[in-house]
C-alpha cells in the first residue's frame, strides 16, 4: 500500500511517518511511504499518484496549500483517502469542501492516528469487496464500492452503479440486510444509498456526487445525518460537537441579553452569578435528546417552559409576563434560524454534513436582540397593563410560533414556495419586533396617562387647601369682628360706670375665646393656635 506524506516541516513530516511505521510494524502491514516537503512537488507528481491509497496533507503549506492540492488530487483521484493534517481546529470545516476523508489535529496524532488508518483501512477493504447479485440482466458480480444507490421501482429494485444501471427481483428490506455493513444507509422506503457517494445532507435533501438530489424525510434525517457523521469518522463527530457547543452557547447568551432588556434582575447572590451555565446546561441537553425534526413541537414547548422557569426564577416578573416574554423570545429565535435556513435553500448552499449557516444565524439573532434593545427604553412598569391587554399581546408570538411551525413541517423543494417562505419569516420578525414597540408606545401612554392623574390630583388637593385657607379667613375674620364689637361694648359699659355688666359680657368673652382655644393643648400657644384653627376649619 503506498501512502503520501506532504509537509513543508521536516520535523512534522518525520513524526507522522515515524507514527505509521509503528502502526506498520505492530499490525503486520507492509506501506511504501512517499514524502513531499511541499505542495507543488507533490503536484508535479500527480501522474504517479494513481497507485497511493492514501494522502496525508498538511493545510498549511507555503505557495500552493493543503487545501488546494486536495482539490486536485480528488478532481483526478475521488477514490484516494485524504487526510487533512493541521496545528488549527479552525480548517476542520474547510476539509468538508475538499471531501476530505479525515482531519488530524498535529498536537492529537500519537491518540488518533490509530483510530484513523484503522478507519480508512476499514474503507479500503470496503471498497475492494464484492458480491454476487442474480439480475434480470443475469448472474454479476459487482464491487460494492461501484454501486452509487438501490431505488425501488414498482415490483423491481435497480442498481445504479459506475458501470451501468441493473435490476432485480429482490425485497430492498433483505437488500439492506446484506449491505449495511458496507457502507449503504436506508434513507426512504425506496432507496438504498451507498454513502461514499454522498456530497452532502442539508435542508431535508441528500445530494450524491453524481449531482442527484433525493429528499429524506423528517422522520429519517436526523438518523441518516447520524450514520453518515459515524461513517465519516472521528473528525465529523469532534467538529459536530464544537459546532453545537459554540451554537448553543451564543443562543445562550442571546436569551440572557434578551431578558435583561425587559425585567429587572433579583438579587441572588452566588446562583446569580451562575446564570449562564443554569441557562446553558438544560438548553444543550435537550438540543441533543431532541433532535428529531418530528418532536419539534415538543422541542418548542419544553424550551418555552425553560425559559419561563428561568425569568421566575432570575427576575422580579409575574408568571403572565414571564410566558409572554419566554414566547416572545423564542419566537425570535426561531424565525432567524428558519429564515436563514430558507436562505440556505435558496442560495443551494454547499455546507455538506451540518447547517454551519446556524453560526450566523445566532449571530444575526444577537444583532435582532440588540435592535430590540436600542427600541426598549427601559420602561419595565408592567403593572399598568391589564390581564386582557397582556392576552392580546402574548396572541401575535404564539400565532407566529404556530406559523413557523407549519412552516417547518411543510416545507418544500420548489423555489416559490421556499420564496414565500422566506418573506413570511421576515415579515414575522418585523411584526414582532412591532410588538415590541406596540408594548412600548402603550406603557409610555400609560405613564403620561398616569402623570396626568397625579398633576391634576395635586391640583385638586391645592384647590382644595386654597378653599379651607379661604374658608378660614373668613371665619377668623367673623370671629375678630365680633370680638371687635364685644371689646367696644365692654369699652361703653365701662364709660357709662356699669362695671358689673362689663364683667359679664368680659366673662364670656372669655370663655368663648377658651373654647376656640382648648380642642387642642400642647402646652404651647402658638402651637395651639394653629392647631385648633386647623381642627375648626376641618370640623
Amino acid at each position: 500500500m503506498e501512502i503520501i506524506v506532504c509537509d513543508d516541516s521536516r520535523t512534522d513530516r518525520e513524526n507522522l511517518i515515524r507514527l505509521l511505521r509503528d502502526y506498520e510494524k505492530k499490525n503486520g502491514l507492509a506501506f511504501d511511504i512517499a514524502e513531499y516537503d511541499s505542495g507543488e512537488a507533490l503536484l508535479q507528481n500527480i501522474d504517479k499518484l494513481w497507485e497511493s491509497s492514501i494522502v496525508f496533507l498538511d493545510i498549511n503549506l507555503e505557495g500552493v496549500n493543503g487545501l488546494d492540492a486536495a482539490a486536485q488530487i480528488k478532481s483526478l483521484y475521488p477514490k484516494i483517502s485524504i487526510v487533512l493534517v493541521t496545528a488549527y481546529i479552525g480548517y476542520a470545516l474547510e476539509g468538508y469542501k475538499v471531501e476530505a476523508s479525515r482531519f488530524l489535529v498535529k498536537d492529537d496524532l500519537e491518540a488518533s492516528i490509530t483510530e484513523c488508518m484503522d478507519t480508512l483501512l476499514r474503507k479500503l477493504e470496503q471498497d475492494a469487496q464484492v458480491m454476487d447479485f442474480s439480475f434480470v440482466e443475469g448472474n454479476i458480480r459487482l464491487k460494492l464500492s461501484d454501486i452509487i444507490y438501490i431505488e425501488t421501482a414498482r415490483h423491481k429494485n435497480l442498481f445504479y452503479t459506475k458501470n451501468g444501471n441493473f435490476q432485480i427481483y429482490k425485497k430492498l428490506d433483505e437488500i439492506e440486510n446484506e449491505l449495511r455493513e458496507y457502507g449503504f444507509v436506508r434513507i426512504h422506503m425506496s432507496f438504498l444509498i451507498n454513502m461514499r457517494y454522498i456530497r452532502k445532507i442539508s435542508s431535508y435533501v441528500m445530494t450524491l456526487t453524481t449531482g442527484k438530489e433525493i429528499s429524506v424525510p423528517k422522520s429519517r434525517y436526523a438518523e441518516v445525518k447520524r450514520q453518515y457523521i459515524l461513517f465519516k469518522g472521528g473528525g465529523v463527530i469532534m467538529t459536530w460537537w464544537i459546532l453545537s457547543f459554540c451554537i448553543i452557547a451564543i443562543e445562550t447568551w442571546g436569551n440572557l441579553y434578551f431578558f435583561d432588556t425587559f425585567l429587572k434582575k433579583k438579587d441572588r447572590g452566588r446562583l446569580g452569578r451562575c446564570r449562564y451555565v443554569i441557562l446553558f446546561a438544560p438548553g444543550f441537553v435537550l438540543a441533543y435528546l431532541v433532535r428529531n425534526p418530528v418532536l419539534m413541537g415538543m422541542k418548542a414547548l419544553l424550551f418555552v417552559l425553560l425559559l419561563t422557569v428561568f425569568c421566575a426564577l432570575f427576575y422580579e416578573a409575574e408568571w403572565k409576563q414571564c410566558v409572554f416574554f419566554s414566547v416572545l423570545n423564542y419566537s425570535l429565535l426561531f424565525l432567524v434560524d428558519l429564515f436563514m435556513l430558507q436562505m440556505e435553500k435558496m442560495l443551494g448552499s454547499e455546507s455538506g454534513e451540518f447547517t454551519f449557516l446556524l453560526l450566523p444565524s445566532k449571530m444575526a439573532r444577537l444583532c435582532v436582540v440588540f435592535l430590540v434593545r436600542k427600541i426598549w427604553k427601559g420602561r419595565n412598569n408592567y403593572g399598568e397593563l391589564s390581564r386582557k391587554e397582556w392576552l392580546k399581546f402574548s396572541m401575535i408570538p404564539l400565532i407566529a410560533v404556530g406559523a413557523m411551525l407549519l412552516m417547518f413541517f411543510c416545507g418544500s423543494a420548489e423555489k416559490k414556495v421556499q420564496t414565500a417562505y422566506l418573506f413570511l419569516s421576515a415579515g414575522l420578525i418585523f411584526i414582532n419586533i412591532f410588538v415590541i414597540e406596540l408594548l412600548q408606545g402603550i406603557l409610555e401612554k400609560e405613564g403620561l396617562l398616569r402623570e396626568s392623574a397625579l398633576a391634576g390630583q395635586k391640583k385638586e388637593s391645592q384647590l382644595a387647601h386654597y378653599r379651607d385657607m379661604q374658608a378660614v379667613y373668613e371665619r377668623q375674620g367673623r370671629k375678630m369682628h365680633d370680638y371687635k364689637n364685644q371689646i367696644r361694648t365692654i369699652q361703653a359699659l365701662l364709660k357709662k360706670d356699669d362695671a358689673q355688666a362689663a364683667a359679664v359680657l368680659a366673662e364670656r368673652l372669655t370663655e368663648s375665646i377658651s373654647a376656640e382655644m382648648a380642642s387642642v393643648s400642647t402646652n404651647h400657644p402658638v402651637v395651639d393656635a394653629v392647631l385648633n384653627q386647623k381642627f375648626h376649619a376641618a370640623r
